[in-house]
């Protein structure tokens, strides 16, 4: 029962709860016990949620009066720093062994946010109990205040940024569910690196964070991590929708991704998007991916999209701006030529339904600035640093791509794949990522982690 407690779906998890065969009290108390045990070994939580046991027990009252609150009723999740979480919601304390955080409001301070994220509270109406709040990874001020997160697969290795708290709890089997963000790839990265799911939805779809972090960037989406392509899509359908507080988001409804016909796919596949050639190993897992879709009758093209450098150099202008770097008049430039690349971007995507490619050029890499692209398991030694050039496209198109876990490195290290559809399809992302899925194994636990 304890593998099933912290590596099972949250679908699972939840018809445990509603069939009276598991109770809430037990799950939630068993995760925040997990906490307790490996947070010092994977520091990622940076603070705990002292009312959800109360919550927990309430939702095995509800259970007992035959009153279930939604799909997630009595399941526990974690959110990113980024996201507000009222008082109202969930009293948070410190993480034992963590320092205090440093904007935390105080009674001397700042005010305490009024309100829930819009995302986190469609988690909570659904039945959803917060456990625990994660730190953003990468980020200098994070790091510099509370350390260096470790990547469960490897501790020595990074679990990628800036939602590698999230996918550190999930593949570790900390979280059954985490809420991240994205702005260049950072849910895809993470989830890559530690071998779970997760999907950046359309832009327009689901709310994001609502206390500023990243609100500005046009790029910024909020979305879910889980352990299956399954437990992203139902977190999926939950979290979206238009919400009066974010002018951002669209009244567009999200379409049902398991109705989606494979054979009707038309896929665009690279392994090598010409600015950093992927490890042999990452390209064989593309490869494997892209047989899962051929063999469910997709119709697959070996092409690359036009204009990647463009994007990359779109990208690192557009981070060069929000550094305060150059004139207003350059800013404008740099607006024409990323309108300028959506442009040649969507006629390429007039021919397909979806593009099969790398998330990274390689695994997670060892902390220091370089990995041997195998996780410590010897051979290829070529140093690699971690970029965002295979998921900044998908970020400047606003379009939706999931990624799931499709093959490891002969150390032990999860390799994922990208699954990006045209503008919302998030639903044609999800089902060919399901696909992978089924014919790869998607996560597996990290030994150690038990």
């Amino acid at each position: 029962m304890t593998s099933d407690l912290h590596h099972g779906s949250v679908t699972r998890l939840a018809e445990l709860i509603r069939g009276g065969a598991l109770s809430s009290y037990d799950l939630v108390t068993a995760h925040l016990a997990r906490i307790e045990r490996l947070n010092p070994s994977l520091n990622a939580v940076i603070e705990i949620a002292d009312s959800a046991v109360a919550q927990a027990l309430e939702a095995d009252r509800a259970t007992a009066r035959g009153e279930v609150t939604g799909p997630l009723h009595g399941v526990p999740f974690t959110v990113k720093d980024v996201y507000a979480v009222s008082p109202e919601t969930a009293q948070l304390r410190t993480a034992p062994g963590m320092p205090p955080r440093p904007d935390r409001p105080t009674a001397d301070r700042d005010v305490a946010p009024a309100r829930d994220s819009t995302a986190v509270a469609r988690l909570r109406a659904a039945g959803a109990i917060l456990v625990g709040v994660t730190k953003a990874t990468l980020w200098t001020d994070r790091e510099a205040h509370y350390g260096v997160t470790h990547n469960p697969y490897d501790l020595s290795c990074t679990p990628g940024g800036s939602s590698g708290g999230e996918a550190t709890l999930v593949a570790a089997g900390v979280s059954p569910l985490g809420m991240g963000s994205d702005s260049g790839g950072s849910l895809r990265q993470p989830a890559h690196f530690c071998g779970v799911a997760t999907i950046r939805p359309s832009n327009g779809r689901v709310p994001r964070a609502t206390d500023a972090d990243g609100m500005y960037d046009p790029r910024t989406v909020a979305g879910p991590l889980a352990r299956t392509v399954a437990d992203v899509g139902l977190a999926l359908s939950i979290i979206s929708g238009a919400d009066w507080h974010d002018p951002t988001t669209l009244p567009v409804p999200l379409g049902d991704w398991r109705a989606v016909e494979l054979a009707s796919l038309r896929v665009a596949v690279h392994a090598d998007n010409g600015l950093v050639p992927a490890t042999a190993e990452t390209v064989a897992t593309v490869r494997r991916a892209a047989d899962a879709l051929a063999d469910a009758g997709a119709r697959l093209t070996e092409v690359v999209p036009p204009e990647l450098d463009l994007a990359w150099d779109i990208t690192l202008d557009y981070w060069r701006r929000c550094g305060g770097d150059g004139a207003l008049r350059d800013y404008f430039g740099l607006l024409d030529r990323w309108q300028d690349y959506q442009r040649s971007a969507g006629a390429f995507m007039r021919a397909y339904d979806l593009i099969l490619c790398p998330v990274e050029a390689s695994p997670a890499p060892r902390r220091g600035g370089g990995a041997d692209g195998n996780g410590g398991g010897g051979g290829d030694r070529e140093q690699r640093v971690p970029e965002f050039t295979y998921t900044a496209p998908s970020s400047l198109l606003g379009w939706p791509a999931a990624v799931v876990r499709a093959g490891t490195s002969r150390g032990g290290l999860p390799i994922g794949v990208q699954l990006i559809a045209g503008p919302l399809r998030d639903d044609v992302a999800l089902r060919a990522a399901a696909a992978v899925e089924a014919a790869t194994g998607g996560w597996q636990p990290a030994a150690g982690m038990v």
